[in-house]
């Protein structure tokens, strides 16, 4: 005994039962189509823009991998180089500092905790995506 078909049997008694139920089938199946292609458009974006990414940190690689090589060419250079490491990890750090402040913040948001989860989560798919094109 199948409920779902003792159900459509009900639904052909009636008068156009039939028409609505083969209506309603090609309806769910658009839907499933629909989602289906929408599911494929949006796995072709990722891909695409996970492309774009790793084409752009491997230019970026590249070119400075180039200029440190050409700077160690220039004297006095190296002096350059150490301030810009100390400005590199300052910024880091002041980032590091405010991304911590407001996590703490959002956690204490209803739902705050959820959503840094999500937003972690999604995240380290993007970065793993961006690390395999």
């Amino acid at each position: 005994v199948d409920p779902i078909e003792d159900l459509k049997a009900a639904i052909r008694w009636f008068p156009g039962g039939s028409l609505a139920l083969r209506l309603g089938s090609v309806g769910i199946r658009g839907a499933g189509a629909g989602v289906r292609m929408a599911g494929a458009v949006i796995s072709v974006e990722i891909r695409m823009a996970s492309t774009a990414v790793s084409l752009g940190l491997r230019a970026v690689d590249s070119g400075v991998s180039t200029a440190m090589h050409i700077a160690q060419c220039i004297p006095g250079s190296d002096i350059a180089l150490q301030a810009g490491e100390a400005t590199v990890a300052l910024a880091r750090n002041t980032g590091c500092s405010v991304l911590e402040h407001f996590a703490r913040v959002v956690r204490q948001l209803p739902g705050g905790e959820s959503a840094l989860d999500t937003l972690g989560q999604v995240l380290h798919e993007v970065g793993f995506l961006a690390a395999t094109a």
